[in-house]
């Protein structure tokens, strides 16, 4: 959880593989703020269409 700080354009070649290592985790979940970029949510997205989650100011996540 968290922002990865992959939205700057000089930082798209690590967009690619920070996904390629979400993959060999296979995570629950994968919750992202907007400093991710939208380019990699766009693909974490695609990548996991069930496990990614995006939030903002005040969202609000329970867990069991």
């Amino acid at each position: 959880m968290g922002g990865f700080h992959l939205a700057p354009t000089e930082l798209a070649n690590r967009i690619n593989p920070t996904v390629q290592d979400f993959a060999s985790l296979n995570p629950n979940y994968i919750i992202t703020g907007h400093c991710t970029g939208a380019k990699a949510q766009a693909e974490l997205t695609e990548k996991f269409p069930q496990q990614h989650i995006t939030y903002g100011v005040g969202t609000l996540f329970h867990f069991d």
